[in-house]
């Protein structure tokens, strides 16, 4: 549970500073649109490896084997990117709805991140860490 624990917070991690260095470089160059779009990325991220610290936690007071605390955990995380985009999806479809391009491209964006850590995240996870 541990090692899969610090692999995703360390991919995540690696991910919010991907997003930090690009949000930069993109407002150097007066790129604000874009730079803002990174920073979100970025702070989704950072959500995710909060919602992971969460997840642990929850899983590591759950009695039972160590395999059980672990699939607890996964179960935990994974219903997060269900919960979480939940609000990104239905904003989307508001600004779809209202014609406002610019929301529906963010909204899309936020849930083209979740998804793209979900997919790290269920790949990790496949990796059957400390069973």
């Amino acid at each position: 549970m541990e090692t899969l624990k610090k692999e995703m917070s360390d991919r995540l991690k690696s991910l919010q500073e991907e997003f930090a260095t690009k949000h930069i470089e993109l407002k150097e160059d007066s790129r604000d649109d874009e730079a803002r779009i990174e920073k979100i990325k970025g702070n989704i991220a950072g959500l995710y490896n909060d919602v992971l610290n969460v997840s642990y936690n929850q899983a590591k007071a759950h009695k039972g084997t160590d395999e059980e605390r672990l699939q607890k955990m996964v179960d935990i995380y994974k219903g997060f990117f269900t919960k979480i985009p939940a609000a990104w999806e239905e904003s989307l479809q508001e600004a779809k709805d209202a014609g406002d391009f610019e929301k529906i491209y963010i909204e899309t964006e936020k849930l083209k991140i979740s998804g793209k850590i979900k997919d790290i995240f269920d790949k990790l996870a496949e990796g059957n860490y400390d069973r």
